[in-house]
């Protein structure tokens, strides 16, 4: 019986740890990556494919937030401040039309 690929030891090459650059802040890059999601969410809403993307952005989001209350508690403070200005409001839903269901 011919050997199969499988017997033949293989190992996957390690993974490189992500290098960021010396001057560059972990905060800023996840409150860089908060706020583009928050302008996604913004741009697929004024298309009208808000309550597609909503739930999708609002995870991340969050995921980032607790990401960096994680690292540094003092400073996720200053960062939901930053990020209390780009909270758009939403309009309230549009109301049923009130008229005649007999017609």
């Amino acid at each position: 019986m011919p050997p199969t690929p499988r017997q033949q030891g293989y190992m996957p090459k390690p993974r490189k740890p992500l290098q960021l650059e010396p001057n560059e802040d972990p905060f800023k890059d996840v409150v860089r990556g908060i706020q583009e999601r928050i302008e996604f969410l913004h741009d697929m809403e004024c298309l009208g494919l808000g309550k597609k993307y909503r739930p999708i952005m609002h995870q991340e989001i969050a995921q980032k937030i607790r990401l960096i209350e994680s690292m540094d508690k003092d400073r996720s403070r200053q960062v939901s401040q930053e990020l209390e200005r780009f909270k758009i409001e939403r309009p309230p839903p549009k109301p049923f039309p009130l008229g005649d269901l007999d017609e």
